[in-house]
């Protein structure tokens, strides 16, 4: 019942999920600067809330947040959703916003970086080498394996990405259950409603009740890049809230959530998007 459900209209159910949510407001010093609009991929969920902390501690104002997929928060803002920042956990929606003229692209940057793992419900004892394709089919060919929708959620599509480069993806196809973004696929997986589901490593770290099973070879799939970008009608102060989430205390605060930092040789204040 729940894989048929999953599968029917997830991009109508995710666009009509995100317009329930209610703004999250980092109330730390309201009553100073101004409060910036932070669209968030449900990723970061943690580490924006830490960091809207740090940000509001240094009186540079307040956040309002909204969280959900990459890609129902980017339909969102390309229907008028009043957001200043996007932050997206990949560069495809940064740059469909870019070609709408809805995100300034000078403006955009890459933020922190993430990888790959399957994850399952902490008393399975599923087990297998996430090297090996025919192992992987084998192991989860019978089970019910929850991913991001790879239609437009980044998760998903790395996961994706991975269990093609494993030759694994058509096998597994009967299996799979889409969930609208990569922390409802944790949710199942941590309520033992299906078997194993493919997430960030940084989401695997959040929830007691799975364990990770292991991490995708880096090279099965795309480098997971968060991308930051300030949109044509954001208020000045979002620019500054960019080059904060590039500032060391930005970064050491990624770091401490498990996210890996920028290389150095990308961290400039600005960088155009491309694909």
């Amino acid at each position: 019942m729940l894989k048929q459900a999953t599968r029917i209209s997830t991009y109508l159910s995710t666009l009509l999920a995100v317009t329930a949510f209610t703004w999250t407001v980092l109330d730390v010093r309201a009553e100073e600067g101004p409060q910036i609009a932070v669209f968030a991929a449900a990723s970061l969920i943690e580490v924006v809330q830490d960091i809207g902390v740090a940000y509001g501690q240094q009186d540079l104002g307040t956040l309002l947040t909204v969280y959900a997929s990459s890609a129902a928060l980017a339909r969102q803002i390309e229907n008028g959703a009043p957001a200043d920042v996007f932050l997206s956990a990949n560069v495809a929606w940064i740059t469909h916003l870019i070609e709408q003229d809805v995100l300034d692209a000078q403006s955009c940057a890459p933020i922190a970086a993430n990888v790959l793992v399957l994850i399952a419900p902490a008393q399975s004892d599923l087990d297998v080498d996430l090297n090996n394709g025919a192992m992987l089919r084998d192991a989860l060919k019978a089970k019910r394996l929850v991913i991001g929708d790879p239609a437009g959620v980044p998760a998903g599509m790395y996961a994706k990405q991975a269990l093609q480069s494993l030759d694994a993806y058509e096998d597994l196809i009967p299996t799979l259950i889409f969930a609208s973004d990569v922390r409802m696929a944790l949710a199942w997986v941590a309520r033992n409603e299906v078997d194993a589901g493919i997430v960030y490593g940084t989401d695997a770290l959040i929830s007691p009740d799975i364990r990770i099973v292991g991490n995708f070879p880096p090279a099965s799939y795309e480098p997971i890049i968060y991308w930051a970008g300030v949109t044509r009608t954001a208020k000045p102060q979002a620019t500054t809230f960019i080059r904060f989430l590039r500032s060391q205390t930005a970064q050491d605060i990624f770091t401490r959530h498990g996210f890996a930092t920028m290389p150095q040789h990308i961290r400039q204040d600005t960088l155009p998007c491309s694909p």
